[in-house]
């Protein structure tokens, strides 16, 4: 979506547009929820975290001042709807525990969660998904402003002005806190795979 078309949808949705809203969100839900998971690091919260943050930006939509791009501003909310979920000690708690009784949505249905049966799936699958795994743990063992910077600039792609509009400190202080966060991730990467 082009800067002009962004603004224009914006001005719009702040006069009461809906059909507007509606552009906004399926323009921009894909990051968002993308935003969010590596942020939480579980499907269902950040299915249900992606929604809130599109509820906060509906209602609070006139305080967008058009001094940085939307999806700035909806990085202002992932930050901020991320971190009191991350201050919830009942949230904590619950992400240490998985019941098997749980189910997993997909289109068609819900299917429960399953555990393998023992058989190894082809080499290059293994392999993919490991390499997975691992990045994952890696960054799931960060602390959050090391993974919000990890996930900004270098999962998407976001220039460092951008950047440091979300995170309301100087570029400088952006390259510094995102070259510590790779070196982080490196060293918890190193722990992770096998020697």
């Amino acid at each position: 979506m082009e800067a002009n078309e962004e603004r224009d949808l914006v001005l719009r949705c702040q006069k009461g547009d809906k059909q507007a809203f509606e552009r906004l969100v399926l323009n921009f839900q894909e990051r968002v929820f993308r935003t969010v998971y590596w942020m939480l690091g579980d499907y269902e919260d950040a299915k249900d975290l992606a929604q809130d943050v599109f509820v906060k930006a509906f209602l609070d939509i006139k305080k967008f001042k058009h001094k940085s791009s939307f999806f700035t501003w909806l990085n202002w909310i992932i930050l901020d709807l991320c971190s009191r979920r991350f201050r919830n000690k009942q949230y904590r708690k619950e992400r240490k525990n998985i019941s098997l009784d749980k189910t997993i949505s997909t289109k068609e249905d819900e299917v429960p969660l399953q555990v393998s049966d023992g058989q190894a799936p082809p080499l290059e699958d293994i392999m993919q998904k490991e390499k997975g795994r691992l990045v994952r743990m890696g960054i799931d063992s960060l602390k959050p402003k090391h993974r919000l910077i990890l996930i900004l600039c270098d999962m998407e792609g976001l220039p460092y002005m951008e950047v440091s509009h979300i995170l309301k400190c100087s570029e400088g202080t952006v390259k510094s806190r995102l070259f510590r966060a790779r070196q982080l991730l490196k060293k918890k990467l190193k722990k992770f795979l096998p020697k």
